[in-house]
């Protein structure tokens, strides 16, 4: 049921991605995309990956960052965790704490240090 839930946010990843030139993908375990793209127009450059529903965008000059993809993998954990609301609450943790104290970023960060 979570991955119907989340299907409408899977697909906007889906599409997301087309429009990022991307270069490769592979299937991850939780049923998973992960797109390795040439660059991710919608965020600023600073961020080189970004999830959306089970798609997740790695920039191509990241794509051996395995930190980076446990961290990505975080997110989609929360996706699966809260259901369709995760980018809702996602965007309401930014607009209160900012990206740094996000507690959604908190704990990716933090998980991503450990071996997945």
């Amino acid at each position: 049921m979570r991955y119907l839930a989340n299907l409408p946010w899977t697909i906007i990843g889906l599409i997301l991605a087309a429009t990022c030139f991307p270069e490769e993908f592979r299937y991850w375990k939780n049923d998973t995309l992960v797109f390795t793209v040439h660059f991710i127009w919608f965020i600023p450059k600073k961020y080189i990956g970004w999830t959306c529903g089970h798609v997740i965008l790695i920039n191509k000059n990241a794509k051996k960052n395995e930190r980076l993809l446990r961290h990505e993998l975080v997110h989609v954990e929360q996706h699966d965790r809260y259901w369709g609301l995760f980018p809702i609450l996602y965007l309401w943790e930014r607009m209160l704490r900012g990206y740094a104290n996000n507690r959604f970023e908190v704990e990716a960060r933090s998980r991503a240090n450990s071996p997945y």
